[in-house]
């Protein structure tokens, strides 16, 4: 319960920044790209879940694999990889 609490907050957050912004189009694209590819690839749900690796490998590797999203994306990104226990 707490943890979908804590999401909603961070998706209004970035939804709001988004329409300040003027990139609600670009962002959604993004995050449903990204919840494709989490969806769809095992691994890459298992490496998101990973205590083992840390925010700064999985900042790397989310770098590699959506670097053509836009800034504020994986600004967001990063923000919830770094604040996930």
């Amino acid at each position: 319960m707490k943890s979908t609490k804590v999401a909603a907050r961070y998706a209004k957050a970035l939804l709001e920044l988004a329409v300040e912004n003027n990139k609600v189009e670009r962002i959604s694209e993004d995050m449903r790209y990204l919840a494709h590819v989490n969806n769809d690839a095992a691994d890459f749900a298992i490496l998101l879940n990973s205590p083992v690796i840390n925010s700064d490998k999985k900042m790397n590797i989310f770098r590699k694999l959506f670097g053509t999203f836009d800034q504020l994306s994986m600004m967001f990104i990063e923000l919830i990889t770094k604040k996930s226990p």
